[in-house]
């Protein structure tokens, strides 16, 4: 697939992803956004530019993998809008890039896997978060007793599915941590 880089955009048609997808700056989606089966949304603040800000401005559903990270310094990566349906083919990454706050400013029902890095400072997410019974995941890391992913929610949080710690290779826990 190709790649497509927005910076600092709007788009007021449909954004079909099949390939992948970059946000730098504060983009915004007005049309329908459809990520499909192996395609990857990156919303990657840049000391070189700036925070990343994507908003999506009618509900969407993610079948690829959204990643919210960070290059050169601690910038924020942020997800603003309508609600995000994460299905059982999707992942959303939440990754400590080079620091900053990684946000989620809507609603999201997960369906699919909710992968937190270690050192996430935390992970937010400011709407609802819901988890479906059977298929929902969420997995956060660890590579020493204080950097491991953790998420913070302002809103309503309905847990189900699975729940999986890893641990980053030299980490091994000591009973009792």
């Amino acid at each position: 697939g190709q790649t497509l880089t927005l910076s600092s955009s709007t788009v007021n048609n449909v954004l079909n992803i099949e390939g992948t997808l970059v946000v730098r700056g504060g983009t915004t989606v007005n049309g329908a956004l459809s990520v499909l089966p192996e395609a990857l949304v990156e919303i990657r603040g840049d000391g070189n530019y700036s925070n990343a800000h994507l908003v999506v401005s009618q509900p969407w559903t993610n079948h690829g993998t959204l990643d919210l990270t960070s290059i050169v310094n601690a910038q924020e990566a942020r997800l603003s809008g309508e609600t995000l349906t994460n299905a059982s083919d999707g992942t959303i990454r939440v990754q400590a890039g080079t620091g900053g706050g990684r946000v989620i400013n809507t609603s999201v029902e997960n369906v699919g896997l909710l992968s937190l890095e270690a050192g996430i400072n935390p992970f937010t997410i400011r709407g609802s978060y819901t988890g479906a019974f059977t298929t929902s995941r969420i997995e956060f890391a660890a590579s020493s007793l204080t950097q491991f992913g953790r998420i913070s929610a302002g809103g309503t949080v309905a847990l189900a599915g699975l729940l999986r710690a890893k641990f980053d290779f030299p980490y091994v826990p000591n009973v009792g941590d």
